[in-house]
């Protein structure tokens, strides 16, 4: 159970257990939401996975490649003599290459 959690169930505890004996019949009233949120013990706003761990998403690491991506010459880094046609291959081959000197170059711990 995270902080969040444990201090909405401390807030009930204490609501509850102040009008226990105090001759009100002042009543807790929870939404059926609040109420299953409160009996199962979830977090209503769970931190996201790189809050939880500390990671960062692949999604933001790729993106952060991609800025800095900058037009390539596929003849010339495929050592392709004019008049040649670059594979399909021959280009996934290079942009990967690419990326991958990109991520090293930037210290992105690939």
């Amino acid at each position: 159970m995270s902080n969040n959690m444990n201090l909405v169930s401390d807030e009930i505890e204490s609501l509850v257990s102040s009008n226990i004996g105090s001759g009100e019949e002042n009543k807790l009233t929870l939404t059926q939401h609040e109420a299953r949120l409160a009996k199962y013990g979830i977090d209503e706003f769970p931190k996201s996975y790189q809050e939880e761990y500390g990671y960062i998403s692949h999604e933001s690491v790729l993106n952060a490649i991609i800025v800095l991506c900058v037009p390539i010459d596929f003849n010339q880094l495929a050592h392709i003599e004019e008049g040649q046609n670059v594979t399909i291959k021959q280009q996934q081959i290079i942009v990967v290459e690419q990326l991958l000197r990109i991520a090293v170059e930037n210290k992105f711990s690939l």
